[in-house]
């Protein structure tokens, strides 16, 4: 219609109105706090603000530092005794505080060996009427380098500014960057009638070695999300498929995450 505000039919005409952001997720501070605030990187950690105004330190995803680097993978972000949580980030036993990310769905392991796609999120949002589906798409390993633990980092940063006034462009090119890292648009293709933006995080440097070496490719994570995906509402989930995808090229085997979006009915529950 033209305007620059979202409009409702009422029955009493048109009017002003919002979308509706629902909330999937609840986020704990590494002392086991409920955030009230969204959990942000400030400086050198994710911080939030807590029920009681006090603000803690937090992390974007489940066994993720409040740094923004991987947990362990076999040590998960948990208090062990401790009036805090926190997670061993290496096999020297270096530890970092972390925060619970309690989600309706939670990041699955990826796989090894997978016959089909494996879906690893399913979220129902009623109040936009939209349902999305995160699905792990196993690729080659040479497809994917294995960031290193400072560059997991910094991509967690530069993930963290995907948030609701972030736009797409249509066509191939950087959205945005950091130091060592990018977040390229690298093009769109068409399935099932759906048009699909294809992104990626890339590191800056040149390729190396031979291009069946894992070496040799730039990409640390790639997801696949519909173009009409509206990233004022969704933005959460194209950060979660970034960050999901990125752990499993640091963890191993790579994956790209897809996500794909459906109406729900009216009367569904």
């Amino acid at each position: 219609m033209g305007s620059k505000y979202e409009q409702c039919f009422t029955d009493k005409g048109w009017s002003k109105c919002g979308r509706v952001v629902e909330e999937f997720e609840s986020y704990y501070t590494s002392d086991n706090a409920l955030c009230a605030s969204e959990c942000k990187r400030y400086g050198s950690y994710f911080t939030c603000t807590d029920t009681d105004g006090i603000v803690g330190k937090c992390s974007p995803l489940n066994n993720v530092t409040a740094k923004g680097v991987p947990c362990r993978i076999d040590h998960e972000c948990g208090s062990y005794g401790y009036g805090y949580t926190w997670c061993y980030t290496d096999t020297s036993n270096n530890w970092e505080y972390c925060g619970k990310v309690i989600a309706d769905c939670h990041p699955k392991r990826i796989k090894r060996a997978i016959e089909d796609d494996e879906e690893v999120c399913t979220v129902r949002d009623l109040g936009n009427r939209r349902e999305l589906v995160l699905t792990a798409v196993t690729v080659p390993e040479n497809n994917f380098r294995r960031p290193s633990i400072a560059q997991f980092s910094e991509a967690s940063n530069l993930i963290a500014t995907v948030t609701t006034g972030f736009c797409f462009p249509n066509n191939a090119r950087t959205v945005t960057s950091s130091a060592n890292i990018r977040l390229d648009m690298q093009g769109t293709h068409e399935h099932d009638g759906v048009r699909y933006l294809n992104v990626q995080l890339q590191l800056n440097q040149p390729r190396r070695g031979t291009p069946n070496s894992q070496d040799h490719s730039t990409t640390i994570a790639q997801i696949l999300f519909p173009q009409d995906l509206d990233t004022t509402v969704f933005s959460r989930y194209i950060r979660r498929a970034l960050i999901t995808s990125m752990r499993s090229a640091y963890h191993r085997p790579p994956a790209k995450i897809k996500i794909t979006m459906n109406r729900v009915e009216r009367g569904y529950m």
